[in-house]
């Protein structure tokens, strides 16, 4: 499973919530998408770009494909050892990783 987060604030201050909010969706593969300061009416009707680039954020999101429950074995030859893996949800130190969700856009990276 993948959390997707969408947050809108009122006002430019950011909340102590959102690292809270943020570990969910680190933890599962989804990214959080953040907009300080939203006015839907100013977003709507003022300021078109902003409001397109919500839009094609949203229908992106919707759009995507995504691979769920990966389960991920690194078998290397004799005399290499890996050290760890660099997934979206951070470091691993472990031969066999497991990851809840991950799209195109994410990497992997195994350090020997």
């Amino acid at each position: 499973m993948g959390v997707e987060h969408f947050i809108f604030t009122k006002d430019n201050m950011i909340s102590h919530e959102l690292a809270t909010v943020h570990f969910l969706s680190s933890q599962t593969g989804g990214p959080l998408h953040f907009y300080p300061g939203y006015q839907y009416e100013r977003y709507l009707y003022l300021n078109r770009s902003n409001s397109e680039h919500l839009y094609y954020t949203v229908y992106k999101s919707l759009a995507k494909s995504f691979a769920y429950d990966i389960n991920y074995t690194c078998r290397v030859s004799n005399g290499m050892n890996i050290v760890s893996f660099y997934t979206p949800t951070g470091s691993k130190e472990a031969r066999d990783v497991s990851l809840g969700c991950m799209d195109p856009s994410h990497s992997l990276a195994v350090i020997f």
